[in-house]
């Protein structure tokens, strides 16, 4: 009566905060990062990386939903990491699931690596986040996309700019990436931080 019918109990729900992306022989893979629990002195989620293959998000989703016998959660997704195998087909597919699903938000981080599994294995979303974050309020060598910044630069056939990570010891920014007409290119320092200041991600540049 009071229309909550479809409550779900929290532990029946997969929470992901963090998905990788990429393409491999014209099929998806998927790594998602998924809430197992939450340390109780640090607050900090314990998380597990799962693996999947499938034909589309949804495809994999179903897949995750039917290994863990749980509802998949997207709601708390903060981060979505991708490659340069991901072009305006994929784009396309992305941006349409994250359109039509009313049960995700457009406001999390979406940054560019070659290395999305290790990234995913041997930091959290918290650290890249804050990484990105402080970076670009520092030394705007990085680029806070969100998903929503995607979709609308995407449908306005705009360059999408993304922070490029590695991951050696350590992650550190590598520069930025900018995927335009299908392709994508690196952007030098000295030019990520011009391209910050026309973006008014910053309000004085020195050469």
């Amino acid at each position: 009566f009071t229309g909550c019918s479809s409550y779900i109990e929290l532990n029946d729900l997969a929470i992901i905060n963090a998905i990788g992306i990429e393409k491999v022989n014209n099929t998806y893979k998927m790594y998602a990062s998924i809430i197992m629990e939450t340390d109780k002195e640090t607050t900090t989620p314990k998380t597990t990386i799962y693996e999947v293959t499938g034909v589309n998000l949804n495809d994999m989703l179903n897949q995750l939903t039917l290994t863990l016998n749980k509802k998949i959660y997207l709601s708390h997704l903060d981060l979505f990491l991708l490659n340069d195998t991901i072009k305006t087909q994929e784009f396309t597919e992305i941006i349409n699931f994250f359109l039509n699903n009313n049960e995700t938000r457009e406001d999390f981080l979406v940054i560019c690596s070659k290395n999305i599994k290790e990234l995913l294995e041997k930091t959290n979303y918290g650290e890249i986040n804050d990484l990105v974050e402080i970076n670009r309020q520092e030394s705007s060598q990085a680029i806070y996309t969100t998903m929503y910044d995607v979709i609308n630069n995407f449908t306005l056939q705009e360059p999408i700019y993304f922070t490029n990570l590695e991951i050696t010891e350590h992650v550190k920014i590598k520069g930025l990436k900018v995927f335009l007409n299908n392709n994508y290119q690196e952007i030098l320092e000295n030019d990520s931080l011009f391209l910050n200041y026309l973006l008014n991600n910053i309000n004085t540049y020195k050469y």
